[in-house]
């Protein structure tokens, strides 16, 4: 797509968000190659963008509030800043993608692939996650507070400081993650795999471990108060300093 063609297209898509669709043309670049584009402050708040191509654009800064994003490519996109409140990311393609201080809230991204994605203090509340893959991301003070991540993949992610309050964890795969000074309370994390993970000064108070899977994980100084256990795996797992244990896993 031409810039200039592009330019118009945002122009008529502004006159109908003002109008509230009464004038203008809401803009339609589904399957659009949009690759490396300069979208920086962009407003394409409900814009279709389903399938495009948005692989290392610069969408910093751009509201994309509510948009179509289904099966988009967004790889190693620029999106910090980025407010993608309510977008529907069913599918997306954000590996590698600079998500730092971005908001997703309310969002859904079932299935989407953020694989090695950088989520450094990115806002998740109340968003869908189910089947996402988010191998290797930096969830570093990410919030991701009563999301549902059921069966998602979260193989060595970094939780450092990360707020999982009430989060649904159902059957997620958590196998090799760092987890530092996070808050997991009231998590959900039944049949959920944690093997080989390195857990440090973390709450898991009221959450639920029924049938986790904790083997060969290595667990300091966190609180387990009132959460609860039962038919789990432990095996040669090692318990360091915890509070809230009951007998025969301290």
């Amino acid at each position: 797509m031409k810039k200039e063609h592009l330019t118009d297209m945002l122009q008529q898509h502004q006159i109908w968000l003002d109008t509230q669709a009464r004038e203008g043309t809401r803009a339609d670049l589904a399957g659009i190659n949009l690759s490396g584009y300069n979208l920086q402050n962009a407003n394409l708040e409900k814009a279709i963008l389903r399938e495009a191509n948005l692989e290392g654009a610069n969408l910093r800064i751009a509201n994309l509030r509510r948009a179509d994003l289904q099966g988009a490519c967004l790889r190693r996109a620029n999106l910090q800043w980025t407010i993608l409140n309510g977008a529907d990311l069913q599918g997306a393609d954000l590996r590698e993608a600079n998500l730092h201080f971005s908001n997703f809230s309310e969002g859904n991204l079932a299935n989407a692939n953020l694989e090695r994605a950088y989520l450094h203090n990115a806002f998740f509340f109340e968003t869908q996650l189910p089947g996402a893959n988010l191998q290797g991301a930096n969830l570093r003070f990410t919030e991701l507070e009563s999301s549902n991540l059921r069966q998602s993949i979260l193989k060595k992610a970094q939780f450092h400081e990360t707020k999982m309050k009430r989060a649904d964890l159902y059957e997620a795969d958590l196998t090799e993650a760092e987890i530092i000074r996070a808050d997991f309370q009231m998590v959900n994390l039944q049949k959920a795999r944690l093997n080989s993970t390195r857990i440090l000064g973390t709450t898991f108070q009221a959450a639920n471990l029924l049938e986790a899977d904790f083997e060969d994980a290595e667990i300091e100084k966190s609180d387990f108060r009132d959460a609860q256990w039962g038919a789990d795996n432990l095996t040669h797992t090692r318990f360091i300093d915890c509070v809230g244990l009951t007998p025969g896993r301290s």
